[in-house]
């Protein structure tokens, strides 16, 4: 039996092909914006036939245009209500192509690091990566094994990276493959391609060998486990126990049922049928278990049956099961029969919480006298006792009095609670302070403190306190932070990347999104911080060795006439080796020597060295002359006598 566990993994993702298209992807015949809509509404109508569902997926896989993927991913990955049926269908397909495109890598690492994506998701997720030979994926599957990480996402991203990458020998752990990639990370792509293509050469004789091998022991295993039934019959079974009327049997059922889930495969449509069927069993404990594998099964035709059954429930915690698993279907949940189990003092309580908070995000708790009998309900808990949902819905429909009583989960050691109750405290501007004192003390409030400043205190000491916190370099923090810096006005964005406490990188991010501005909307003052923001930031391009970037800085300020502007522009030219230009706009020595100094191509260096020379040589000063001769590798000159020192 542990063997099964361990086997249903690592099969799939080492029966895929493993040789990777050294070029773009291989593409279906030509995919259409036409097309692609005609299989994403294929993929996404369950009534369609199993084929044509897989059919429409695996031409959507092998889509390699960018805006085609992102279309593709907003109407799977992310649609709303979630469709995770299709988007399993999807994902499968992408781990079956042997090269996806590197667009693919973006709406998977969002897919696979938001909040509400499940560990059976990411599973999915992280084996579709395995697909993407780019050194972009195997970083975010290296990262997947960072600690804390389940066992299972552990063994499938390992998994996943010895497909992409044909090297077996790294053990799953998380410096091993750090310090494998270092190496490999400095490659040129060629050379990167190239070790692939004999990695997985190698692999793919290996991996040949090792899936005969675990295909005779799972198959053994399985016949063992299932009392020597055929894998086409193995649903049909499982579904005849589930109904029998014996005890045992139906424990044993469930128990092969949950152990085929955790080692990543889905039982057949028969089971999700029956368990459906088992809502109205006259036995509550039946209900709660066929409640709680439609649950996990998620079958798309189950919400109506869900509804059904609900209506009629009086088992308070076969109630709770059924509200838990009809909450992924809002359009479904039986509004008046969540709001009696929300007032009532029973295990449905909770799951009725979020089941009402699913429906006021699907804008069907839009009636007063339902937003009453809710906050009435939850107004009867003690406010340390609330879960997430109920807390979102207290904040968000309640009174400033709700809110404030609220305010205490700001130190609640539930971290889920809190962070919710932050988000929902960050729509209301009284409590934009507290929100700050709160990430202050927990970090993890860090995304809701932005919210709330975005919305109402755009400045740039909030902005740098926020920039001080400890999870501030962490992507979704990033993120939030983002926010604020759209909402801060250029005066501050300038006093944020002039701050001596602010990182390079944020110095960048913070006064790029001055590109984005109008000048014309602009007040006088805030039109000069503009243009001195911009001026730095032409500067920091400077510095980093860019000067094309800073040259495309200053071309949005083309009609600016300024010394300084003259000054980076000239540097910029001159650094690009553009010297007819540098000279047509009079750029002085001064320029010259500095473009020498920024420029980190030693080459380069010479040609503007060599070039100062010609152009200046007569005008130099010893000091000077000594700096041109290091870079075009002549001695120095020796030192003229001044006669009239002696005079």
């Amino acid at each position: 039996m542990a063997l099964f566990v361990a086997l249903c993994p690592v099969l799939p993702l080492w029966a895929q092909p493993t040789t990777p298209d050294a070029g773009t992807p291989a593409q279906s015949p030509a995919s259409t914006r036409t097309d692609i809509q005609k299989d994403l509404a294929t993929l996404i109508d369950a009534s369609q036939a199993a084929d044509a569902r897989k059919r429409a997926s695996s031409a959507l896989a092998r889509v390699t245009q960018p805006e085609h993927i992102t279309l593709i991913a907003q109407s799977i990955l992310f649609s709303e209500p979630a469709d995770w049926a299709s988007a399993q269908l999807l994902l499968s397909e992408l781990a079956l192509v042997p090269s996806i495109s590197k667009a693919w890598l973006e709406p998977l690492m969002q897919a696979l690091t938001q909040s509400s994506t499940t560990p059976e998701q990411q599973v999915a997720i992280i084996q579709s990566l395995s697909s993407m030979r780019t050194r972009g994926a195997v970083r975010l599957l290296i990262d997947q094994l960072s600690e804390p990480v389940d066992p299972t996402i552990r063994s499938t991203s390992h998994a996943a990276l010895v497909r992409l990458t044909g090297v077996r020998h790294v053990v799953p752990d998380y410096q091993a493959w750090n310090t494998w990639f270092a190496v490999s990370d400095h490659l040129p792509e060629l050379q990167w391609q190239q070790l692939l293509i004999t990695n997985l050469a190698t692999e793919a004789d290996e991996s040949a060998r090792l899936v005969r091998a675990l295909r005779e022991d799972l198959i053994q295993t399985s016949r063992a486990l299932y009392r020597q039934t055929e894998p086409d019959q193995r649903s049909s079974l499982l579904a005849s126990m589930l109904l029998s009327n014996h005890l045992v049997l139906r424990d044993l059922g469930y128990e092969l049922i949950y152990r085929e889930l955790s080692a990543a495969q889905r039982p057949g449509e028969q089971v999700a049928a029956t368990a459906t069927q088992l809502l109205t069993h006259k036995s509550a404990r039946e209900r709660i278990r066929a409640a709680r594998l439609i649950h996990r099964l998620a079958p798309p035709d189950a919400s109506e049956p869900l509804a059904i059954a609900l209506r009629n429930e009086k088992n308070a915690e076969a109630a709770a099961a059924q509200l838990a698993a009809i909450a992924r279907w809002p359009d479904a949940i039986p509004l008046d029969t969540s709001l009696n189990w929300l007032s009532t003092e029973t295990l449905a309580q909770d799951p009725a919480s979020q089941a009402v908070l699913e429906l006021f995000k699907a804008g069907r708790l839009d009636q007063p006298p339902d937003q009453t009998r809710v906050l009435e309900a939850l107004r009867k808990k003690p406010v340390a006792s609330l879960t997430p949902a109920a807390a979102t819905l207290l904040i968000t429909l309640g009174t400033l009095e709700d809110r404030q009583a609220c305010q205490i989960l700001l130190k609640s050691a539930d971290r889920q609670l809190k962070i919710a109750a932050a988000l929902a405290l960050s729509h209301d501007q009284s409590f934009t302070l507290a929100l700050l004192d709160a990430a202050d003390q927990d970090a993890l409030l860090i995304v809701a403190a932005a919210a709330s400043v975005a919305r109402f205190a755009p400045t740039s000491d909030n902005y740098l306190f926020l920039q001080s916190l400890a999870l501030a370099a962490e992507p979704v923090a990033t993120s939030a932070l983002d926010v604020v810096i759209a909402a801060l006005p250029p005066s501050q964005k300038v006093i944020v990347a002039s701050h001596q406490d602010t990182p390079v990188d944020q110095q960048l991010r913070v006064l790029e999104s001055l590109n984005a501005l109008d000048f014309s909307t602009l007040s006088p003052t805030e039109r000069a911080s503009s243009v001195l923001g911009l001026h730095q930031l032409a500067e920091l391009h400077l510095q980093q060795s860019d000067p094309e970037k800073a040259l495309l800085t200053l071309s949005a300020l083309n009609e600016v006439a300024s010394e300084t502007h003259n000054e980076l522009r000239c540097v910029a030219l001159v650094m690009l080796e553009r010297f007819d230009e540098a000279q047509k706009a009079a750029c002085d020595t001064n320029a010259w020597f500095r473009a020498l100094e920024l420029q980190s191509d030693q080459a380069r260096k010479t040609a503007i060295a060599l070039k100062i020379d010609q152009l200046f040589k007569a005008s130099l000063n010893e000091a000077q002359q000594a700096i041109v001769a290091l870079y075009i590798k002549q001695d120095p000159p020796a030192p003229q006598v001044d006669d009239r020192k002696g005079s």
